[in-house]
């Protein structure tokens, strides 16, 4: 597990760590001892395969930059575990109920979402409601 300390624009001290466990990329946002925030991204990239993502902030914590800075740090990780990986790379969330946020940050309707009703073929992504990709993820931290 890799810890990093920020401050965040509150000047709240905040670190987070990350970790690889089954498939997953997690990196846990900590105010002193109390977890305050999870970003994680399921999946193994450039396989063709679904790679989700799914995020979640304390109440107290939100529409503090905490999301941001949670995405920034699984960027940096992620980049280091697996520095090819494409900018082109999909990622997708399976259903949006964070009120908006996901629009905010770039995220796109799947138009294999959830209602799709074609062909019974493997698609990445089929049956998911949004969509993005590592290049657009990254244009959000900047």
């Amino acid at each position: 597990m890799i810890s990093y300390m920020y401050k965040s624009v509150h000047m709240v001290p905040l670190h987070t760590t990350y970790k690889q466990h089954y498939g997953q990329h997690i990196v846990t946002m900590f105010h002193q001892s109390d977890e305050i925030g999870e970003f994680i991204i399921s999946g193994t990239f450039d396989t063709g395969t679904t790679c989700s993502m799914s995020i979640h902030v304390d109440d107290a914590w939100i529409g503090k930059g905490i999301s941001r800075l949670m995405i920034r740090s699984m960027i940096h990780h992620v980049t280091k575990v697996c520095p090819f990986i494409r900018a082109d790379q999909l990622l997708f969330i399976d259903v949006d109920a964070s009120d908006g946020f996901w629009t905010h940050i770039g995220m796109k309707n799947n138009r294999y979402g959830i209602d799709y009703k074609g062909r019974r073929i493997c698609l990445e992504g089929k049956g998911y409601e949004k969509y993005m990709t590592w290049r657009q993820l990254e244009c959000f931290c900047r």
